[in-house]
């Protein structure tokens, strides 16, 4: 008997860590999904999809050395699969802004959004859900590291 409670009380504890970890995704799925919608009427693609959104905020530097790598990684075959959100246009190169979908966030809502923004960060959305919200300093590996595209 005490063993099925203990095995009881295991499996409770492990379900409601999953299910806080699933109310955080979907927070951050209707915070970023409403973001894009309300200014700039996009909706999330259908598959898998990357936002890189470059911060006011954060090291020059490091928004500088991202951007670079992800030059070097995206063609035009994978377009289709990022959009580049920043206010600050000239950091964008017009050879990057051509190898995916460029939006100039001129308004700079994206820094009131509660997602812990900072330098470049990468969200992955699959299936409409964010699966991945990363932010990149220095000494982190390169943002293509974090990419899964075949």
């Amino acid at each position: 008997m005490r063993k099925i409670f203990l095995a009881l009380f295991f499996v409770s504890i492990i379900i409601s860590c999953v299910d806080k970890h699933d109310d955080i995704t979907d927070k951050r799925t209707k915070i970023f999904s409403s973001y894009l919608k309300n200014n700039f009427s996009l909706n999330f693609p259908v598959g898998l999809h990357y936002y890189i959104l470059v911060s006011d905020f954060g090291c020059h530097g490091c928004k500088v050395k991202t951007v670079n790598d992800l030059y070097s990684y995206i063609d035009l075959n994978r377009k289709k699969y990022f959009t580049i959100i920043s206010a600050d246009q000239n950091l964008i190169p017009d050879s990057l802004k051509i190898k995916t979908e460029y939006i100039n966030d001129s308004e700079k809502k994206l820094e009131s959004l509660n997602l812990d923004l900072a330098n470049v960060t990468l969200i992955e959305v699959k299936d409409k859900k964010i699966t991945l919200i990363k932010s990149f300093n220095p000494n982190d590996p390169p943002i293509t590291d974090f990419i899964k595209l075949r």
